[in-house]
């Protein structure tokens, strides 16, 4: 990336932290004119959207960064991210599921896949799964709260003999 692309895209991080969201896409759009392939600048633009409530348009922008760089790890986890917010947790479990089969057993991809298979009430997947994103990251407080209700959720629908 030239460093113009590179100043463009730390601008528009920065207005992106100044909640800028419209300055930032207009940035974005500027260098995504140039370089329609830029990935750094598709990855930004779908965070702005998704944070704008676009989320289809987040989710093509980073469909075009996958595209543009098969596999990339932000891509396939902010996709995932924003297919959950979309309720469609299975398509949002086939990004952490190609995310975890590249060998990038990342936390966070542990972390989002069990919040979907909760959602789907596959509440013991989802607790395996948190377990693993906490043994990845022992901090991930997020991780141990939605242990600690998909727990308390599958003792409340158990009965004393262990039948569901």
């Amino acid at each position: 990336m030239d460093s113009a692309a590179e100043k463009l895209i730390r601008d528009a991080s920065y207005m992106i932290e100044d909640e800028n969201l419209y300055g930032a896409m207009q940035l974005l759009d500027a260098l995504l004119k140039r370089d329609p392939r830029n990935v750094s600048a598709l990855l930004n633009k779908g965070a702005v959207l998704q944070n704008l409530g676009h989320t289809r348009r987040a989710v093509a922008c980073y469909d075009r960064a996958l595209r543009a760089e098969p596999g990339n790890h932000d891509a396939l986890l902010n996709k995932g991210s924003a297919l959950h917010a979309e309720g469609d947790y299975k398509d949002a479990i086939a990004c952490y599921d190609l995310l975890l089969r590249g060998g990038k057993a990342s936390p966070l991809a542990l972390l989002y896949k069990g919040l979907s298979l909760a959602e789907l009430g596959a509440l013991e997947d989802a607790i395996r799964h948190f377990d693993e994103a906490l043994g990845g990251d022992p901090e991930l407080e997020l991780a141990r709260i939605s242990r600690d209700m998909a727990q308390k959720t599958l003792d409340e629908n158990t009965d004393p003999r262990g039948v569901p």
